[in-house]
C-alpha cells in the first residue's frame, strides 16, 4: 500500500522539480532582457541580470525619465524654430 503513495510522492516531487526547473530558466531569460532595456536607453545605464529587484522595479522610473528628457529636447527643438 506504501508504495502507489511513494510512487505518486516521487512523481509529484519530480513535476514540481521539472517545474522549478523550467521557472528558474524563464526567471534568467527574463532578467537577461533589463540590461538590453537600459543599455538601449542610450544614457549610460546598465546593470547586470543578476540586479535586485528592488533595482529592477525601478527600470521603469529610469524608462519615464529618459522619455521626459527626449521630450523636453524636442520641446526646446521646436520652441527654437518657432
Amino acid at each position: 500500500m506504501n508504495a502507489p503513495r511513494h510512487t505518486t510522492s516521487s512523481a509529484i516531487d519530480e513535476t514540481l522539480a521539472d517545474e522549478v526547473r523550467r521557472l528558474r530558466k524563464e526567471n534568467e531569460s527574463l532578467r537577461a532582457v533589463f540590461p538590453d532595456v537600459l543599455t538601449a536607453l542610450g544614457n549610460g545605464s546598465g546593470c547586470t541580470p543578476t540586479v535586485s529587484i528592488d533595482f529592477i522595479r525601478d527600470i521603469p522610473k529610469e524608462i519615464s525619465l529618459v522619455i521626459g528628457q527626449l521630450r523636453a529636447e524636442i520641446a526646446r527643438k521646436e520652441a527654437a524654430k518657432a
